[in-house]
């Protein structure tokens, strides 16, 4: 699959435009399991949770192990979250699956965010 339609993608139907977050949160550390597609739909979600719940945090960790696809939108947020973290602490991205890594690596972003690999 092409870098072009991985990061837009085709039509969606609604099952295809679901994104799940799961919190986790520590004293100074919030963990973010995201499932499903984060695209201009889904990706205000993640945006509501960088904007509200991080002013306080010190470490960030997005799981993106089930994540199937990102779009434009979603690398916008991560942005955002990546932005906030990098003047209060630290963010990591843990398992992008091939196809959101394929984006981060095309982007560029995967080379000044942490991301690790543990599966």
């Amino acid at each position: 699959m092409g870098f072009f339609k991985k990061l837009f993608g085709g039509g969606q139907s609604a099952s295809e435009s679901e994104l799940i977050i799961k919190k986790d949160r520590t004293e100074k550390e919030l963990r973010i399991t995201l499932i499903g597609r984060m695209n201009a739909m889904t990706a205000p979600q993640l945006g509501e949770v960088v904007k509200n719940e991080l002013s306080d945090i010190i470490r960030l960790v997005l799981d993106l192990t089930e994540l199937e696809y990102m779009s434009s939108a979603g690398l916008r947020v991560i942005m955002d979250a990546f932005d906030v973290m990098k003047r209060q602490g630290s963010m990591t991205l843990l398992n992008p699956a091939e196809a959101v890594m394929d984006v981060l690596d095309e982007t560029g972003l995967a080379g000044f965010m942490e991301i690790i690999h543990d599966r």
